[in-house]
C-alpha cells in the first residue's frame, strides 16, 4: 500500500503538470491525480500477472517433458510440485484477482512475446537449474527468488513499464512492496490482494491536498514573493515553489499532520526532485512563512507533539 510520502510525490507531479500546462481546470487536475494513483495499482497487478503467467509456462514445460520419448521423471515430479505451489494456485484461481485483472484490463498487448522471453530466460538460468533439479526438492521461497531475479530487478521490464506509463519509474518500489505483501498474505490467511491505501484517510489525502493547494496558490505565491525579496517569484524553480505551496497547505489545512512531518517530507522531496541547494532554500522559506501563519493563528494542530 502507498505511504503518505508516495502520495505526496503524485500530488507534486500533478501540480507540476497543472502548472506547466497553464491549466485552470482543478477538476481535471483532480481526475488526473486519481488516475495516476490508480495506475500504481495497475502496475502492481501487472507484476502479479507475470507470476500468473509463470503458472501456465510451467504447465507447458510439464506437458513437454511428459511427451518426450525419455522423460525425466524426477523433473516431472518437481514441476508438478511447483505448479501446486500455494501462492501460484491462488494467483491462478482467485476469483477476486481474476475480476480485478479484467476490471483494470491488465495485459501486455504487443509486449506479450517479451514477457515470454523473461520466462524462457528464467527457465534457462542457473536459478531454474537450482529450482528444478530432479536430484533435490524444490527449495522454499523459490517463487520469491524468481520474482526478485527476473521481475523486480529486470531493467528491460522497467523500461517497458516506463514506456507504458511515464511516472511508473517512480512507482516501482511501491508496486513491488505490494507484491511482496501479497506473497505474505498467503501464509497469514488474508485476502490475496493488497489495498492501495492503508485507510480512508490516506485514500482522500492526495485529492484533498491537491485541491486545497490549488485553492491557496494565490496567497502562497504572494507570501513567497514577500519573503524571497531578492528573488523574482517567476525565477524560482517551479518544483521549489510547488513544494512550498504543498507544505504551507498541509500546515494550515491538515491539523492531524504534525508540522515537523510536513516540513521533513517537503525537504526530502526537494532533495529527490529539485536542485542540490533547494532543500535549504525551501526549508528557510517555509520556516519564515510558517512563523507569520502561527502569529496570525492560522496553524492549529491536534494532539500532543504535533507542533
Amino acid at each position: 500500500m502507498l505511504t503518505r510520502h508516495h502520495i505526496r510525490i503524485k500530488v507534486l507531479q500533478s501540480l507540476y503538470a497543472f502548472s506547466q500546462n497553464g491549466s485552470t481546470d482543478g477538476k481535471k487536475a483532480l481526475k488526473d491525480l486519481k488516475q495516476s494513483l490508480d495506475n500504481i495499482y495497475r502496475l502492481y497487478l501487472l507484476d502479479l500477472y507475470i507470476l500468473r503467467l509463470l503458472v501456465s509456462f510451467l504447465e507447458e514445460r510439464l506437458e513437454i517433458e511428459r511427451s518426450k520419448q525419455l522423460p525425466q521423471h524426477g523433473l516431472i515430479l518437481v514441476l508438478e510440485k511447483a505448479i501446486q505451489d500455494k501462492f501460484l494456485r491462488r494467483l491462478a484461481e482467485d476469483a477476486e484477482l481474476i475480476a480485478t485483472l479484467e476490471k483494470y484490463r491488465v495485459h501486455f498487448g504487443d509486449a506479450k512475446d517479451f514477457i515470454r522471453s523473461i520466462l524462457f530466460a528464467y527457465w534457462n538460468s542457473d536459478l531454474a537449474q537450482l529450482h528444478f533439479t530432479a536430484e533435490s526438492p524444490l527449495p522454499a521461497g523459490w517463487v520469491k527468488q524468481f520474482y526478485a531475479a527476473h521481475v523486480a530487478y529486470n531493467t528491460e521490464l522497467h523500461a517497458l513499464y516506463e514506456n507504458m506509463e511515464l511516472h511508473w519509474a517512480d512507482d516501482l518500489d511501491s508496486a513491488q512492496m505490494m507484491v511482496v505483501k501479497t506473497m505474505k498474505n498467503i501464509n497469514q490467511d488474508k485476502p490475496l490482494l493488497v489495498s492501495l491505501y492503508k485507510d480512508i484517510e490516506d485514500a482522500s489525502f492526495g485529492g484533498e491536498l491537491l485541491v486545497k493547494t490549488l485553492k491557496e496558490r494565490p496567497e502562497w505565491e504572494k507570501a513567497m514573493a514577500e519573503k524571497a525579496k531578492n528573488w523574482d517569484i517567476e525565477r524560482m524553480a517551479v518544483i521549489d515553489r510547488l513544494l512550498v505551496e504543498m507544505a504551507l497547505t498541509e500546515l494550515v489545512s491538515f491539523p492531524e499532520v504534525p508540522a515537523k512531518v510536513t516540513i521533513n517530507e517537503c525537504i526530502d522531496l526537494a532533495k529527490e526532485y529539485s536542485t542540490p541547494k533547494s532543500s535549504a532554500f525551501v526549508n528557510g522559506l517555509i520556516d519564515s512563512i510558517q512563523m507569520d501563519l502561527q502569529k496570525a493563528g492560522r496553524i492549529h494542530k491536534w494532539g500532543k507533539g504535533l507542533l
